[in-house]
């Protein structure tokens, strides 16, 4: 945490308490400690791991697409993508046309 918010000074970059406070709440799960058993623990790893090796496979997939029909013919994921679920101000495109900044 603390280089976290060392680095963040050194940058020179503004950042507000809201941030702030949202780091320190997002630390402090690591104050704590608690005990489970090797059962439980081989569980939770196996689940963790399955969610890995789905989002592995979803990238997979996507370099596989690219690979047969070319970087062009990826779908347009801000017209696939409902529109609650998009970022404002943001275009997943861009990072096809070179231009991340258009």
């Amino acid at each position: 945490m603390l280089t976290a918010v060392g680095s963040q000074a050194l940058s020179g970059v503004p950042f507000s308490a809201g941030s702030l406070l949202f780091m320190l709440v997002l630390f402090t799960t690591f104050l704590f400690r608690y005990e489970v058993s090797s059962e439980t623990y081989l569980r939770c790893i196996g689940v963790y791991q399955n969610v890995m090796l789905f989002g592995c496979g979803i990238l997979f997939a996507q370099d596989l697409w690219q690979v047969i029909w070319g970087s062009q013919s990826v779908p347009n994921m801000d017209k696939l993508v409902p529109a609650q679920f998009l970022l404002p101000a943001t275009s997943i495109s861009s990072r096809f046309t070179g231009d991340p900044f258009y």
